[in-house]
């Protein structure tokens, strides 16, 4: 059975005989059949694409029973369907054409990456687009099942320091180092520094708690420091460390607008005193995109 996408462009090549086109001087016989069956092209592409159909399958793979007969995908096929059940990782379908067999599953994706859960929430309505590899997915949910608001693949990140004993007090400035990955969404952390992947405004959170102040430590400066942009976050005097072991814990925040491919790191310098502040491994370096 033919399809839309099996008509030319060029008006002048869609002259198949009856009904397949309109052949110069067809049959006054023929014109009916070849409107008709125009008709009902037009009838299966439009009840494929307008999210009437619902999937079945379970479990990421979706089996979708088309009402055109295509033996197999070609590039621009669109798909639209009524998801029966919500995807919790890398997801496939199996679409099976009116009069045929199923052609074996596809990949869908999403921005040309596998799915990683909930981008199709059962109920919702879904189109998906094939690239030639993949299934593209157009119009991804990222919500929880209980309507919660879900970005899988928002850059975030948030790393913890190990202990870093005697790193600073006598004016070193200290590059931290964040050696433990709380989550890392999107890969962008990596040696104690986080790199924008893409353009835009950035939430950046930095708690650095020291041990070992001592009296004379009356200068402290935190720093994140940004392609193009560093901010400064003064900390002293430290009169309201704990006397018993000299400890202050100090948290730091900014807004920062970034382009693809900027970086982002912490240090610390404590002035003053001697070298024996040391860095606790309760310390943390995160950050989202917001914007």
């Amino acid at each position: 059975m033919a399809e839309l996408q099996d008509y030319s462009t060029t008006a002048g090549s869609n002259n198949s005989a009856s009904p397949a086109g309109w052949p110069e001087n067809m049959a006054p016989s023929g014109v009916n059949d070849s409107d008709r069956e125009l008709a009902a092209r037009i009838a299966r592409e439009r009840d494929d694409t307008q999210g009437v159909t619902a999937t079945g399958g379970s479990a990421n793979a979706y089996t979708f029973a088309a009402t055109r007969d295509t033996a197999a995908a070609y590039t621009g096929e669109c798909i639209t369907f009524r998801a029966n059940h919500t995807n919790t990782g890398a997801a496939t379908i199996n679409i099976t054409p009116s009069g045929g067999s199923a052609r074996g599953t596809v990949a869908i994706q999403y921005n040309g990456a596998a799915l990683v859960g909930n981008e199709i929430v059962s109920g919702g309505v879904y189109t998906v687009v094939y690239t030639g590899t993949a299934y593209q997915l157009m119009n991804a949910s990222f919500r929880g099942s209980g309507g919660e608001s879900t970005n899988p693949l928002q850059p975030a990140f948030k790393a913890t320091a190990a202990s870093q004993p005697n790193v600073t007090g006598d004016g070193t400035d200290y590059a931290v180092t964040f050696t433990t990955e709380n989550y890392d969404q999107g890969g962008d952390f990596a040696s104690s520094t986080f790199t924008f992947p893409v353009a835009g405004v950035y939430l950046i959170v930095v708690g650095l708690d020291t041990f070992g102040l001592l009296s004379s430590h009356t200068d402290g400066r935190a720093t994140i420091i940004c392609t193009g942009k560093t901010y400064t976050y003064s900390f002293g005097p430290y009169g309201g460390a704990d006397a018993a072991n000299g400890q202050n814990f100090k948290t730091f925040s900014v807004l920062h607008k970034a382009s693809a491919s900027d970086t982002a790191s912490v240090a610390l310098k404590v002035s003053n005193g001697t070298k024996v502040v040391d860095i606790a491994s309760d310390s943390y370096f995160c950050g989202i995109l917001i914007a």
